[in-house]
């Protein structure tokens, strides 16, 4: 998943649920994380990005809830090297309505960057793109 256009915000689509329970992705819109339980909630993504050449690039990350930007959500990793990988990590506590949503996002400084997902070797399991995790912990 790479940006068609660089400085441009770009709401990132799951597609691939490992455990759920309550908390689901919006099956009209896939980028969206719906609660259908009021409450407070913890969030931690982990996103993981490639680059595919060797300029340095900065990436942008953050949450938006409900189709606005979480204030003092974003977080900044800078990436240079072809083939490299770098991580950055999204720790939010949100307090959502039932049937409210989230969203994570994204905007790069070059368009050479993907959100990626790392293939199984013989020594470690593959790694994906986006590892999420969404702790309901007040109601």
């Amino acid at each position: 998943y790479s940006p068609a256009a660089a400085n441009t915000a770009y709401t990132i689509e799951l597609n691939e649920t490992r455990i759920s329970n309550g908390v689901v992705i919006d099956g009209t819109y896939p980028s969206r994380i719906v609660v259908p339980q009021s409450g407070l909630y913890n969030i931690v993504a982990t996103l993981q990005y490639s680059s595919s050449n060797a300029s340095a690039k900065d990436i942008y990350s953050w949450v938006r809830k409900n189709g606005t930007d979480v204030v003092r959500s974003s977080r900044i990793i800078s990436l240079s090297g072809t083939g490299s990988y770098n991580s950055v990590a999204l720790f939010e506590t949100l307090s959502l309505n039932a049937n409210e949503y989230f969203e994570l996002v994204f905007a790069s400084t070059d368009t050479t960057v993907t959100l990626d997902a790392a293939p199984a070797t013989a020594f470690a399991p593959g790694s994906p793109a986006v590892a999420l995790d969404v702790t309901q912990v007040q109601q």
